[in-house]
């Protein structure tokens, strides 16, 4: 059963290619916003509490909120555009369950390429720029690299979180009625 549902949620990710682009360059920007503000938090040696500090947090935490309502603004559409797909799914015995769990790895395969996507980008920028520097990058790479492997990973999974969170606040935020008639699929 798990192999059908990736595959149907493959098949609708190269179904809906416009809503999956949208996905994903959102993603992209969340994550690079993200590894950006933390590995300038984690390398640079700031002051615990200062000015720089506190921009970075606040540039960091303006990048989430903005994303999130993107994102969840983005999901709800989504979800209302695919009423008649769902229903279908319903019809043919899909359980709600199976269904949520489809929508909700569709959204974790977008967001998962669109991170990666944006770590490469955000290393490509940050080490291609130095790329004459070839000494500098070396020294970089070798006292960052712990740092830089940290904050990649905690980008990806706050992506990761912020997909799961958005899709469990989409399905709950639909009034009871609607999403049962949703998911009953009387439209």
């Amino acid at each position: 059963m798990l192999i059908n549902i990736l595959w149907i949620a493959l098949t609708n990710i190269k179904r809906n290619k416009h809503s999956t682009v949208l996905y994903f360059l959102m993603y992209l920007i969340l994550t690079t916003g993200i590894f950006s503000s933390l590995l300038s938090i984690s390398i640079v040696k700031l002051p615990p509490i200062g000015p720089l500090k506190d921009f970075f947090y606040s540039i960091t935490i303006l990048i989430l909120l903005v994303s999130i309502s993107v994102l969840f603004g983005l999901s709800y559409i989504n979800i209302l555009h695919r009423k008649t797909e769902i229903a279908i799914y319903r019809i043919f015995g899909v359980r709600k369950s199976d269904l949520f769990f489809m929508l909700s790895l569709e959204g974790l395969m977008i967001s998962t390429a669109g991170a990666l996507t944006g770590i490469t980008l955000t290393l490509t920028a940050l080490f291609g720029a130095q790329s004459i520097l070839i000494d500098m990058i070396k020294s970089i790479y070798e006292s960052y690299i712990k740092i830089i492997l940290f904050s990649a990973l905690r980008a990806l999974f706050t992506v990761m979180v912020i997909n799961i969170l958005i899709t469990i606040t989409v399905f709950a935020l639909n009034s009871k009625k609607e999403m049962e008639k949703l998911l009953r699929g009387i439209f």
